[in-house]
């Protein structure tokens, strides 16, 4: 047998030298902001500073703070300007910019600057953060990790935290941004491939497996518990999705354990939101399943509404967070009445609020990240791969999601793209992006067989 080539000394001590770089933040500003931007993203997540600000009817102001020490340490670390290296960054910036414009010309500026405010200086910095703080293969890992156990802690609050007063369930936490039942299972259903990751992954324990299996079936009995219909149709997607991407052994997973974790759980789904949820399929004019149809007849008139305003004002929309008022004044001139509610959909939220070109932004930042996601999910190193594949699987869930909910302006959808950018140009500097064969990457010494 023809001997492999050993690597030489400096091959390895290079080699040894780059890994330990990746392995380790590169100063003790960068270890300070790692670990506050860890925490950060957990609470973000998982919204336990909203649980908790409502036992004890005060604001704690953790994600202020924990988000004043990521800004400086993202400015002091010196790397602040790592995420201009991917076009999302550029196209967030771009939606970043004609939402200030379209706020500058509102329908009410009052109303608009307290969105626009909101967005800058707590949603958007992400976009820069993460991707300063967060640059080696164990940092995203954690950052992923930190997801899924803000998914099991999300699941957990919410069964102490549950209401039933409409037959579906809802979060009883005052002012919460996961308060509405759709919202609820949207960002469940957006985390639970984070928890997969987290708990079930081949290498894990059977202890964690047991977590993993355990908190899965809550988050499914709790997703079909709203009642939600979008939340149910994005599940669905997803699943297909999985189905499409997974190797034999993932997609016999799903079609086999989904159906028998559906038929263990749903006893313990209140029947009011099983029958809301039948109206998927068909629609009657009594008692649940009534409430449930005006829902949709009044959420596709919202839709209509939107293009409407959307063409009507096609460059700068009518103003971030404008829509239900602009609606209704418009009605109240034609005699009409007002509908009063958001547009229920992400998409024409940002075409009717900021206008095409906004949205256009936004779609093309959103298709950037998976398209990146999508060629990590082929590179030759198996693990970041792997991670890249479950992180598309989150972004794939939310935004069919958001198709049926107005959370165009969440910072979720902002930290996965920022991760994304940091997973990207981790490969690209370990030479492992696919199509970069003659880049060097980091090495493992071999020992030569005779």
């Amino acid at each position: 047998m023809v001997a492999e080539p050993a690597l030489t000394h400096e091959t390895v001590q290079a080699s040894s030298e780059k890994t330990s770089e990746e392995q380790a933040p590169a100063n003790a500003i960068q270890k300070v902001g790692f670990a506050t931007v860890l925490v950060f993203v957990f609470f973000r997540f998982s919204f336990a500073h909203e649980f908790i600000a409502a036992k004890l009817n005060f604001n704690t102001h953790i994600i202020i703070i924990l988000g004043i020490v990521c800004y400086l340490c993202c400015i002091l670390s010196g790397q602040m300007f790592r995420a201009f290296k991917d076009r999302s960054t550029w196209l967030w910036i771009g939606f970043m910019c004609c939402m200030c414009l379209a706020t500058s010309v509102s329908f009410w500026r009052g109303g608009s600057f307290p969105v626009f405010s909101y967005y800058l200086q707590t949603v958007f910095p992400v976009i820069f953060v993460i991707p300063a703080l967060i640059s080696t293969r164990g940092q995203i890992h954690k950052a992923v990790c930190a997801i899924g156990l803000a998914c099991l802690t999300t699941a957990l609050l919410g069964t102490l935290n549950d209401d039933f007063k409409t037959g579906r369930m809802s979060i009883d936490a005052a002012g919460s941004d996961i308060q509405d039942p759709n919202d609820y299972a949207a960002h469940l259903i957006l985390m639970m491939p984070a928890l997969v990751y987290l708990t079930l992954r081949p290498t894990r324990s059977v202890v964690w497996k047991i977590i993993g299996v355990a908190g899965l079936a809550l988050c499914f009995m709790q997703i079909l518990s709203t009642g939600s219909r979008g939340g149910f149709v994005s599940l669905a997607s997803t699943g297909l999705y999985i189905v499409f991407i997974g190797s034999k052994r993932v997609k016999l997973a799903v079609l086999v354990g989904v159906p028998v974790l559906a038929l263990m759980i749903m006893p313990f789904v209140p029947k009011e939101s099983l029958t809301r949820l039948g109206t998927i399929f068909s629609s009657s004019s009594e008692g649940q399943e009534s409430e449930a149809t005006d829902s949709s007849q009044a959420r596709l008139a919202l839709l209509q509404a939107s293009w409407k305003i959307t063409l009507e004002h096609p460059f700068l929309g009518v103003g971030p967070g404008i829509f239900m008022d602009y609606q209704a004044n418009s009605a109240k001139g034609n005699g009409e009445r007002g509908m009063w509610h958001v547009t229920h959909n992400a998409y024409t939220q940002v075409s009717s609020e900021c206008g095409i070109p906004a949205v256009f932004c936004y779609l093309s930042a959103l298709v950037v990240t998976m398209l990146s996601l999508r060629k990590i999910g082929k590179s030759r190193d198996s693990d970041m791969a792997l991670l890249a594949r479950f992180m598309s699987v989150m972004i794939v869930g939310f935004c069919v999601c958001i198709i049926f909910l107005s959370l165009a302006y969440n910072v979720h959808i902002l930290v996965l793209s920022a991760l994304t950018v940091s997973l990207k140009l981790r490969i690209q500097a370990d030479g492992s992006w696919p199509g970069d064969e003659g880049s060097p990457q980091v090495l493992k010494p071999q020992v030569a067989v005779a």
